[in-house]
């Protein structure tokens, strides 16, 4: 789509990065935003850059003027954004009870997952008013409706992402902007960086909720793209103030 702009926060990641590739074909500029890992995002620019142009930063989302800055090196005032796809976010890695669970570390998760979505959206909502379409698609989790055993934080984290969308389809529907989450079930990533205990913990919930799923396989990054990439295009035209499973029937 010519002169068409996305933003993806957590373009580094199993998810954001598929998002990425398959974004860089269907907008004319996308900014991607990672956090700590700068060669990989430039690595993705590299990649990417022969099919659109793309601007990159690293930043902390949990740090209001922090990100706001990062942003504003970017932006002029004319800039306009047709989309935001947000996918950034920490996980419970602590693995306990909400009894046993550390303060900091609830605050933390709480931190970067509900109020970094928030300062997204207090960031962004004047560049997205300004395109004569807009769409915003946060990623969520399937934990948000279900709870989250020994993962108190990111369960609570998650339900508050899929609240504020709702709440923002309601304030900026006079505006044109379309706001959805999308909650994905167990889906299949390189987890090869997580601790032996959270990936301990992740095996063995993954094993039993697999029992569960009538399509019997896990969801791939490439069904949470596809998905994600409709929500964020012109051809998704009335759908906004949903949370949409994509579980493969797990209810």
């Amino acid at each position: 789509m010519k002169n068409t702009t996305a933003i993806i926060t957590g373009a580094t990641g199993n998810i954001g990065s598929v998002i990425a590739e398959m974004a860089s074909k269907e907008f004319s500029t996308l900014i991607l935003c990672g956090f700590k890992n700068r060669q990989k995002l430039q690595k993705l620019k590299k990649k990417l850059e022969s099919n659109c142009t793309i601007k990159i930063f690293s930043s902390d989302i949990s740090v209001f003027y922090s990100l706001k800055g990062n942003f504003g090196k970017i932006f002029t005032p004319q800039t306009k954004i047709n989309a935001l796809i947000h996918t950034a976010s920490v996980r419970s890695d602590d693995v306990l009870p909400l009894a046993e669970t550390d303060t900091k570390h609830w605050e933390n998760t709480l931190k970067t997952n509900l109020f970094g979505t928030y300062y997204l959206m207090k960031i962004l909502l004047p560049y997205l008013r300004k395109s004569d379409w807009a769409r915003v698609v946060l990623l969520s989790s399937s934990v948000a409706k279900t709870g989250l055993k020994n993962g108190s934080a990111y369960a609570a984290s998650k339900a508050g992402v899929s609240n504020l969308a709702k709440t923002l389809s309601l304030e900026e529907g006079k505006n044109g902007i379309l706001f959805n989450t999308i909650l994905p079930g167990p889906v299949e990533i390189d987890d090869s960086h997580f601790d032996k205990k959270y990936n301990e913990f992740r095996k063995k919930y993954y094993a039993k909720i697999l029992n569960q799923i009538p399509l019997s396989r896990l969801a791939t990054t490439h069904d949470v793209a596809k998905l994600t990439l409709f929500l964020a295009s012109q051809k998704n035209s009335y759908i906004t103030g949903q949370e949409i499973n994509i579980s493969g029937g797990l209810i």
